[in-house]
């Protein structure tokens, strides 16, 4: 099965530069749909489904090859071969950002820039690093997970967006979940949460930046610190926004950032997309 059929690759756009727009846990992607009308007159724009999304083929997802991440940096990789990509622009929101980062280890000729929004290459506390989970929390989270699926989502939608369960971006983050399977989202959460890239990112040779709200309930802002001060040549922008969705919940200055950072012509037309 090809990857860009089994993941729903949409390619949109008229520019010589390809974007790729990845999105994060529980969602799919159509949490770009905004940006594709911002970014499609100065390059050709690539979003597709992770393995685990609600939306993309479920018998494409392996309960071996994605419980890691090198599962979706090689569906990745294979979508890029099967677009005949040699060189992109990566945005990535939450995991994704690990997946751009960790890509561009194997291949960094093939990344012009990596854009992070709320990424953390370890949610686990430890004594000199704040992550933002104990392992507790973490193991308590799975149980929550195994024991009542809904209840758990219902929970864990309305913290991570940092809205009321009846904001839009809430109500459609709670949606996105409750069609998951309950099996892909713990073997996801697993992956997620049990990680640690820290050591990898001091490798990262490709031009990065990093996108972080004032507030991230996910993601403190010390892991986002920790990534720019181990990540040569790394820029961190502060959004004045809170929650782990801010591409969703304020969209003009994730719009804005993202104009600013990736494509100087792009930046007349983020004001008016």
């Amino acid at each position: 099965m090809r990857v860009s059929k089994a993941l729903n690759v949409r390619e949109v756009g008229d520019g010589p530069d390809v974007l790729v727009l990845a999105h994060g846990f529980g969602w799919n992607q159509d949490v770009w749909r905004r940006y594709i009308d911002v970014f499609r007159s100065q390059f050709k724009v690539v979003t597709y489904d992770l393995a685990c999304a609600p939306s993309a083929d479920r018998a494409f997802f392996d309960m071996l090859r994605h419980r890691e991440i090198d599962g979706y940096i090689e569906d990745l990789e294979q979508i890029l071969l099967e677009i005949d990509c040699h060189r992109c622009h990566f945005v990535g929101h939450s995991v994704s950002g690990m997946i751009g980062l960790l890509a561009s280890l194997r291949h960094p000729e093939r990344f012009a820039k990596v854009i992070t929004i709320g990424a953390s290459a370890c949610y686990l506390k430890d004594q000199d690093y704040h992550g933002g989970f104990d392992q507790e929390g973490i193991l308590n989270m799975f149980d929550a997970i195994t024991t009542d699926y809904r209840a758990w989502a219902e929970s864990y939608a309305p913290g991570a967006v940092d809205q009321p369960r009846e904001h839009e971006v809430t109500s459609d983050f709670l949606a996105s979940l409750i069609a998951m399977r309950p099996d892909v989202t713990l073997a996801t959460a697993q992956m997620i949460l049990g990680a640690d890239y820290r050591n990898a990112m001091v490798r990262v040779s490709v031009p990065t930046v990093i996108l972080q709200t004032k507030l991230d309930p996910a993601v403190p802002l010390a892991a986002a610190m920790f990534l720019r001060d181990h990540i040569r040549g790394a820029q961190l922008q502060i959004l004045d926004a809170v929650g782990h969705m801010p591409h969703l919940t304020s969209f003009e200055l994730v719009r804005d950032a993202l104009c600013q950072h990736l494509h100087p012509e792009a930046a007349g037309a983020g004001a008016t997309g």
